[in-house]
């Protein structure tokens, strides 16, 4: 044998030792040979998910039971209902792929503290039962199940924002099987088992698109009123207004998706709400040929009110053809109108099946909708009076004084026109003082005579400005005379020559 042939055989067996090594290790892993109590075997390896026709969850304060019939997943505990077929197949899919982290044998002191025991045993340890989750087949027979104990908390390295210690976050939860003693720590908390029915329920409701016109009756036929569009794409009109009604789309807009995304939080039974009378009626037409009414009863004190809702629909059953189409494109056309047919008729059907129900939802989806036909209109600002229409001690302009009952009169401009002339003399009393000046030049004499006019004409100005504050109005008057006090100064020298 060559050199390089052993070379080869060697590197060979090297490889197949590697491979022979990893598979023994995994092998080793799976059994549990070695691997801190970790195994691949399932919690539940009997479990025949594919026989399952009903969940049953049940705690020391209630149960619950999901059916599968002939119109799918229902909620028993409420009279049948659609359950969330998504949230129903998914539990079940993974209580069956469950896999323990860690095994380790139980015991009655073990089976308490991780909050697993028997709950038929529940007066003997209050609070420490199990969370039974059973399957069964259509004839009520089990094929699977499981005890749920407390949930495995992770410490995280950050002080709790409610206070008390280190923040934890749930990770894993503490499972047996019934009949079995061993607890297993699986990978998962089943937080979605629990007895509430509403959080099975399907919640998907009506969908209102492309809406036409929207009506309200209330009771009072003062207060109700239709809103109407000509396209989807337009804006809602008043029918039938009144004279002087002028419509607010600012208010309007918002009802044109009016119920589009509406939702709810549960479903009641009639003699659940008997002290709430259902009050506000809601007519809407669509231009795809749905018609809904919607009756609702007023908000309660947690802002939740119920509802009823009525669907009815008339579609075109055949598809008018245009002129000069060609085979291709008639075919087309078609199959497009027929497809959107059937979605019709499918959300018809899917929304019929809520009539009959009383749904609670949360106020908002309804109360903005809820308004008196005045509400809808423009407000009218009050017209603000003015002094030239009469009104007794308007402001400038017309203007008032907010918060003060009793108008401020204006000044009037005739009686403060006098004040300057009273105060005139004050100035020709220090006329004589300025003698001493006697030998300036006389041919100066005329400019102030000449200037002496110009605050005159200037006076009246402060007059005309009257209307401002009464505090301001006799400063420029009483500066008027000024000037004049000036002008005898040449007359006292025009002697000397």
């Amino acid at each position: 044998m060559g050199q390089k042939s052993l070379v080869r055989l060697l590197f060979v067996l090297a490889v197949l030792a590697g491979v022979a090594f990893i598979l023994n290790l995994v092998n080793r892993t799976d059994s549990g040979g070695d691997s801190g109590g970790r195994t691949s075997e399932r919690v539940l390896p009997d479990f025949a998910l594919n026989e399952v026709a009903q969940v049953r969850i049940k705690t020391g304060s209630g149960e619950l039971n999901i059916k599968a019939g002939d119109k799918g997943w229902t909620v028993a505990e409420r009279e049948g209902f659609p359950a969330d077929v998504t949230k129903v197949i998914g539990l079940i899919k993974k209580v069956w792929d469950l896999k323990p982290i860690q095994t380790q044998p139980g015991g009655s002191t073990l089976t308490e503290r991780f909050s697993l025991v028997d709950p038929s045993k529940a007066a003997d340890a209050p609070g420490k039962t199990a969370t039974v989750l059973s399957f069964l087949s259509k004839d009520g027979k089990e094929v699977g199940a499981l005890w749920l104990g407390k949930t495995y908390d992770r410490k995280e390295n950050q002080p709790s924002p409610f206070g008390g210690g280190m923040s934890t976050t749930p990770v894993g939860r503490y499972v047996k099987a019934p009949g079995s003693e061993d607890i297993c720590l699986v990978n998962e908390t089943l937080s979605e088992v629990v007895t509430d029915p509403a959080d099975w329920l399907n919640k998907d409701f009506v969908k209102v698109d492309k809406l036409k016109s929207i009506s309200i009756k209330s009771g009072t036929a003062s207060d109700d009123w239709k809103l109407t569009r000509d396209s989807a794409e337009g804006d809602l009109v008043l029918d039938a207004p009144k004279a002087g009604e002028d419509v607010d789309n600012l208010k309007t807009s918002p009802m044109k998706t009016a119920f589009s995304s509406v939702s709810f939080e549960d479903i009641v039974k009639a003699d659940e709400i008997k002290d709430k009378p259902f009050k506000t009626t809601f007519a809407i037409e669509t231009f795809e040929g749905f018609n809904y009414q919607f009756v609702v009863t007023d908000k309660n004190d947690l802002n939740e009110l119920f509802l009823k809702v009525d669907v009815t629909g008339k579609f075109e059953e055949k598809r008018k053809p245009g002129e000069e189409e060609t085979d291709e494109e008639k075919k087309k056309k078609d199959e497009e109108f027929a497809a959107e047919l059937k979605r019709k008729q499918d959300k018809l059907a899917a929304e019929n099946a809520l009539e009959g129900r009383i749904f609670k939802v949360r106020s908002w989806n309804v109360e903005n909708l809820i308004k008196k036909r005045s509400e809808l209109m423009k407000s009218k600002e009050p017209a603000v009076p003015s002094p030239a229409d009469g009104a007794p001690g308007g402001l400038p302009g017309g203007l008032q004084l907010p918060g003060v009952n009793a108008p401020v009169p204006a000044p009037k401009p005739a009686e403060s026109a006098p004040k300057p002339s009273a105060e005139a003399p004050k100035p020709a009393a220090e006329a004589p003082k300025p003698a001493a000046e006697a030998p300036k030049p006389a041919a100066e004499a005329p400019k102030p005579a000449a200037e002496a006019p110009k605050p005159a004409a200037e006076a009246p100005k402060p007059a005309a400005q009257a209307p401002k504050p009464a505090a301001e109005a006799p400063k420029p008057a009483a500066e008027a005379p000024k000037p004049a006090a000036e002008a005898p100064k040449p007359a006292a020298e025009a002697p000397k020559p």
